[in-house]
């Protein structure tokens, strides 16, 4: 087995773990927020910060889930001009996808460390029960630089194809990876 494919595969393995921590840390926020609205309904009261919390678990979930979907190509793809295509230039497509996608999340990442950085030092608070804003962008960072890494492999993976003879039964698939 490729360097490649071993770099692949543990990335691949470590965003579906990054997701499904995401989704328990959403499903705690959605048990939070019913309880909330039960509470609320039935003895009038009311959990205080569960809107603090829910939009840091939605923060959570979503940027947790994003590598995910690059490691698996589950994002919404648009075939009506590539699925016309030879397999060489379908190829070249998800090369330049997979740069333009890894360069939009390292500019991500970079912005969003920029900006947590600044957060942390200001040392700013939610309003409701005072989380520190680092844990908000916590995240964006961590789960964007691994979209990016994720990003770039799929690249490496589709030059190999195309540039180096490689073929693509050789080179991990991304759809493989959720079998194991």
């Amino acid at each position: 087995m490729s360097l490649l494919s071993q770099i692949t595969r543990l990335a691949h393995r470590l965003s579906r773990w990054f997701a499904w921590s995401g989704v328990i840390v959403l499903m705690a926020g959605v048990c939070i927020t019913t309880a909330d609205v039960a509470l609320r309904k039935t003895i009038n009261f009311s959990i205080p910060g569960t809107v603090d919390i829910t939009q840091l678990t939605v923060m959570v979930c979503a940027f947790t889930a994003i590598p995910y979907a690059f490691a698996t190509q589950g994002h919404v793809a648009v075939a009506i001009l590539t699925e016309r295509l030879s397999s060489a230039g379908q190829l070249v497509a998800q090369l330049w996808a997979a740069l333009l996608s890894a360069g939009l999340m390292a500019a991500v990442t970079w912005y969003g460390s920029d900006t947590a950085l600044r957060e942390w030092s200001y040392g700013d608070m939610s309003l409701t029960i005072g989380i520190p804003k680092i844990w908000y962008w916590l995240p964006l960072v961590v789960g964007s630089a691994l979209s990016t890494l994720v990003c770039v492999l799929a690249a490496a993976r589709h030059f190999a194809a195309l540039f180096c003879g490689a073929s693509t039964a050789e080179l991990p698939a991304a759809t493989a990876m959720t079998a194991e």
